[in-house]
């Protein structure tokens, strides 16, 4: 049964919400004090200049809810102020009825996504640190006192500053409420410096003033540790269907509209947004599993951890449009190597061995497929589905369902079958994968290879990798490295033959250096990685199948 909130706490919940709406409309036109019912009448007023934000729908929302947020005052707009980055992204809000301030904190910006990888390991990150200055400069701006009532509030990575903000900040004893929404947690590392900081005691006052409110399926707010107690967490009824997974964690889905029936309200095929917040639900299916994938991400080394979250969070940037963090975070190519080896097997583990993984699995599996394959392509989506089926067998031993998985690999087959431009090498690669995988589940499920009925049946056969694969691939990348190192040599002859070569010598240009490329040590790492990964999935196909005989 759905927990139901408070009148006063759902009535502060939806302010912050709409606030929030408010910085995901993006105007950045508001002069200092503008009441928001005088920001919505300026966007009215010039709809050829403002034409992008009257057809939002975050605009609709707030226009249908002045008369709760109308004489809400905005003031402190980061992006005016030259002290504050552009992650930043902060504003404030004064209740002239109650004096009540709302600090409010924006979603993730385009180049914090690696900020957010980096929370996942360290204590605090630039962004978190940023938020805490901001809200510092907010109270000694307008003179405010511990006396005076502040909410700080914030949507996704906004709701992880607040609530970093509660417990980090200068003034933090100044807060009397944090109301996060969607928003993630923190490392192991941060949770255990603030303990140590504080004591427990005074560690658990400073959780009692925060709640936080999620979407229903909302996938962010588990990741990390989380911080919020149990008992203050709260969850919204939103649309995420399986035609409408982005609904999850869009925070504008709080306000959908449902008929008499509960279903979606939809005009022209577009989703439509009321006056009120939704009401209280259950916790859904895909809120769940990201809570069991962080659950297993958190427990790995942080080295390792740090690895993982760093190439999710770059992967997210790169769909942003950017490249690099704004504080010049990166991935390396030990990221994606470590990613690869630790962080993958483990989202992989997680989704066949937890019953909410499999029936992920199977009720989103369609609409997965296509949205990796319309971000990568068809070569590397292969390479996502092969990475995953190879090290699929690993596990099975452990797994009490197969149904589910063997129900998932019809769908990658399906799929691929029907996508017109997906190369035919590669999709027929894809599919004998997932067919061969089909074939290990089905050979378990019944105790015997189902390829060869007449075969008597040998403990291990179900769990049996192509690791000859693995390493021819690195074998012919190290003929590559070869080749190219050979190349490179009868190249650097033919140079020093040349009469522009003894100039440079003599300037110490180096005409051979600039134009070399000769050995390669990513390519090499890449060869000794694949080497080491079907080392280790021999080792582990040899202890399962000791471990069968016992049976």
């Amino acid at each position: 049964m759905a927990k139901e909130m408070s009148d006063s706490l759902r009535s502060q919940s939806e302010i912050c919400a709409l606030l929030n709406e408010f910085l995901y409309l993006g105007f950045k036109d508001a002069d200092e004090n503008d009441t928001m019912a005088e920001i919505i009448a300026a966007i009215e007023a010039s709809p050829k200049k403002y034409a992008a934000f009257l057809e939002r729908d975050e605009f609709a929302i707030l226009k249908a809810n002045l008369d709760k947020i109308g004489d809400y005052r905005i003031g402190d707009q980061s992006w005016n102020l030259n002290q504050f980055n552009s992650g930043t992204n902060a504003c404030t809000f004064t209740d002239p009825d109650t004096g009540r301030t709302y600090v409010v904190y924006r979603g993730t910006g385009d180049g914090e996504w690696l900020d957010n990888g980096l929370g996942m390991t360290q204590v605090s990150t630039p962004q978190q640190e940023e938020a805490a200055r901001y809200f510092d400069y907010v109270v000694e701006h307008n003179g405010l006192t511990d006396g005076d009532p502040i909410t700080v509030t914030g949507h996704s990575k906004g709701g992880n500053k607040s609530q970093y903000v509660t417990l980090a900040s200068a003034y933090r004893d100044y807060i009397d409420q944090c109301i996060s929404l969607d928003g993630q947690g923190f490392s192991p590392e941060a949770i255990a410096a603030f303990r140590e900081k504080y004591g427990e005691e005074g560690y658990r006052a400073y959780l009692e003033k925060m709640y936080s409110i999620c979407g229903e399926n909302d996938y962010v707010n588990p990741l990390g540790v989380k911080i919020v107690l149990d008992g203050h967490t709260y969850y919204i009824k939103t649309p995420a269907e399986d035609d409408n997974f982005v609904a999850g964690h869009d925070l504008k889905y709080y306000f959908a509209r449902y008929d008499e029936n509960g279903d979606p309200v939809f005009a022209d095929g577009k989703q439509q947004f009321g006056k009120d917040m939704n009401p209280a639900a259950e916790r859904g299916l895909l809120s769940l599993n990201a809570e069991e994938l962080s659950k297993a991400l958190m427990k790995l080394p942080c080295d390792k951890r740090h690895d993982a979250a760093i190439v999710i969070m770059q992967l997210m940037e790169s769909f942003e449009g950017e490249t690099v963090g704004l504080h010049g975070e990166q991935w390396t190519v030990e990221n994606v190597l470590g990613f690869l080896k630790d962080g993958v097997p483990t989202i992989l583990f997680t989704l066949l061995t937890t019953p909410e993984g499999r029936e992920l699995l199977v009720h989103y599996g369609g609409e997965l497929l296509a949205g990796i394959y319309e971000e990568l392509g068809p070569v590397k989506f292969a390479g996502v589905v092969a990475v995953g089926i190879l090290l699929a067998p690993a596990v099975i031993k452990l797994l009490k369902d197969a149904y589910a998985v063997i129900a998932f690999l019809d769908t990658v087959i399906g799929f691929v079958s029907h996508v017109k431009d997906f190369l035919e090498d590669v999709g027929e690669f894809v599919k004998e994968i997932c067919s061969q995988a089909k074939i290990l589940y089905e050979s378990w499920l019944i105790g015997r290879k189902i390829d060869n009925p007449a075969k008597t049946y040998q403990p291990g056969d179900e769990i049996s990798l192509r690791l000859g694969r693995i390493r021819q691939i690195a074998a012919d990348l190290s003929r590559l490295q070869s080749v190219i190192s050979r190349l490179d040599y009868d190249l650097n002859t033919l140079r020093r033959n040349q009469e522009w070569y003894e100039i440079f010598q003599k300037l110490r240009i180096g005409a051979i250096d600039f134009l070399y490329v000769g050995y390669d040590s990513d390519l090499n790492r890449c060869i000794s990685y694949l080497n080491q990964l079907a080392s280790s999935f021999e080792q582990v196909e040899n202890r399962l199948t000791s471990a069968a005989y016992q049976y």
